[in-house]
């Protein structure tokens, strides 16, 4: 029989993700430990750095959050635009799947009413 070359303590490729996502989660949990140690008043530029991120994060779960609740039920993985359009001096809106064919009817627009994410237009 051949005697085994691998050491006791090697790990495979997905226990090598696993150890450095433990380790990273750690490192990040100090550094966040550290940050809230901080005089915050002192260092009022780091204080704004980071009210910018937090404010960043949850505008990004907010846009996630009504992506989600207006995917499209034709094809599951697009969601449903808000196209606006001007019909006799009047604004008008249709939702259009942005990854399949599939829209909705045309309705008036009142801005209080519509919900939505909204098609980026190009500039």
């Amino acid at each position: 029989m051949g005697k085994n070359t691998r050491g006791g303590k090697e790990f495979n490729r997905l226990q090598e993700a696993l150890h450095e996502n433990k380790r990273l989660k750690r490192e990040i949990s100090s550094l966040r430990k550290q940050l809230a140690r901080l005089d915050l008043d002192r260092h009022s530029f780091v204080k704004d750095i980071i009210d910018e991120h937090y404010e960043q994060e949850e505008s990004e779960k907010i846009t996630q959050r009504i992506k989600e609740e207006w995917k499209c039920k034709q094809c599951g993985v697009g969601y449903l635009e808000i196209n606006l359009y001007t019909k006799v001096n009047e604004t008008w809106y249709f939702r259009k799947c942005n990854f399949c064919p599939h829209r909705t009817t045309s309705q008036q627009y009142i801005p209080d009413k519509v919900q939505g994410p909204m098609k980026l237009t190009a500039k």
